[in-house]
Parts: structure tokens; C-alpha cells; sequence
């Protein structure tokens, strides 16, 4: 049993998880990684309601048990609505990164989805602000600005996904995990 678990954890260590709020929800990993035909496993966490901070708690356990060699960060949609700048958002994720980084982990930024309310702006600007962080640290950015369309792939609330949305959002991850494997 001992080797059962110690293959399990080898194989989980060498996978790619992307951690996130609930703008994940309907992303299974599963489908990432049967879509990408290689051995590339993909895991997908998500925290309802997950802030910046609160991400910061909930990665460290993903970490301590399976060591991944890659994580996609997606947080930052539930501190639009706050008080803060879009510039001190964008840098509370980039200080994300740098925390859960290491000499052997790879870490990418997923940015936020666009949004169809008031603070459709805000959002804008802080994934402009996060990409050029991004461009500084030496992370990868994926920006789902043009392939998200607010009109179509938002459900009645103007902020999460609907399915349609879900798909096209999985499928980003899916074309972008096979340019980032080492």
C-alpha cells in the first residue's frame, strides 16, 4: 500500500493544478487533462468566495501534500467590488505567486474574467496592471479578455460563468497548458 500511495503522490507532484475562486467551479480537470492527450495530469481547487488572502490559506495545503511543478493562480475577482486599487489587486496576486513560487515550481496568472456590471472597469484595469506585473516577475498571463465575451458566456448575474463560459474557459487552460510544460 505504502508504493500505491507513494506513485499517487509521484504522479500528483509532476501535474499541473490550477487554484481558484469559484469562476472555477465549473472547470473539471479531468477534461483538461483528457483533452490534452499526453501525461500531463490536471487538478482544478476552488474556493467559493475566495479572496487574494484567503487563497493564500487555501493553496498551502495543495502544496504541502502533492508538491505540484506547476500552478495556475485565478483569484482577484472577489476583491474588485472592494476598496482597493486596481494596482494594489494586481500586486496582492503577483505576492501570491512569489509565496507559493519555488526553484522547481513554475507559477502562471489566469486573469480576471471579464465582468457586464459596475465594476467592468476595475476589472479591466487590473488585469492590464496584472499583465505588465506579470511581464516584470517572469509569469506567464493568461488574459481571457477577448475570448470571454460578457455578452454570451456571463449568466444572469453579470459576473459568473454560465456554461457556455465554462467550456470556453476550460478550453483556454486546455490550449495554454501544453505551451507552458517544461
Amino acid at each position: 500500500k505504502a508504493n500505491s500511495n507513494k506513485s499517487i503522490s509521484d504522479k500528483m507532484r509532476k501535474s499541473l493544478f490550477i487554484v481558484g475562486n469559484s469562476m472555477l467551479k465549473h472547470v473539471q480537470g479531468w477534461e483538461i487533462t483528457n483533452a490534452l492527450k499526453n501525461d500531463q495530469n490536471v487538478y482544478v481547487r476552488t474556493y467559493n468566495s475566495a479572496t487574494v488572502r484567503c487563497m493564500e490559506d487555501h493553496v498551502k495545503p495543495c502544496i504541502r501534500k502533492y508538491d505540484p511543478r506547476h500552478i495556475i493562480v485565478h483569484v482577484g475577482t472577489n476583491e474588485v467590488s472592494s476598496e482597493k486599487t486596481s494596482e494594489e489587486i494586481a500586486s496582492s496576486i503577483i505576492e501570491l505567486g512569489k509565496e507559493i513560487e519555488s526553484n522547481h515550481r513554475r507559477i502562471s496568472i489566469s486573469s480576471i474574467i471579464p465582468r457586464n456590471d459596475k465594476y467592468k472597469s476595475i476589472a479591466t484595469e487590473v488585469n492590464e496592471v496584472l499583465n505588465s506585473l506579470c511581464e516584470k516577475v517572469g509569469y506567464d498571463f493568461i488574459d481571457h479578455t477577448q475570448k470571454i465575451d460578457v455578452k454570451k458566456d456571463l449568466n444572469g448575474g453579470k459576473l459568473h460563468l454560465n456554461t457556455i463560459g465554462s467550456v470556453k474557459l476550460r478550453k483556454i487552460f486546455t490550449n495554454y497548458i501544453p505551451y507552458c510544460l517544461p
